[in-house]
């Protein structure tokens, strides 16, 4: 029941059927190891890739957002 999926490189990857769903999310490319980032839980269809580095900033910027907001209550708001 498993299903190919084309990343953007080229490379084909297998899509395991897990507990009733695609699992979409912890697809990672062999050849260029972009990881998916988007799709279709129940047609197993992935439609966005990221590479490990827009992964990471992204996780970055989202670290840091959540540090200053736990300083905006921590310290009370408008205390800049």
């Amino acid at each position: 029941m498993n299903k190919q999926t084309t990343c953007v490189c080229g490379q084909e990857i297998e899509v395991p059927f897990v507990n009733g769903e695609y699992d979409i999310c912890n697809l990672e490319c062999p050849n260029c190891h972009r990881i998916s980032t988007g799709g279709n839980f129940k047609t197993g269809v992935v439609d966005s890739w990221m590479s490990r580095e827009s992964v990471n900033a992204a996780n970055r910027d989202y670290q840091a957002q959540l540090r200053d907001a736990d300083n905006n209550e921590f310290y009370g708001r408008g205390n800049w």
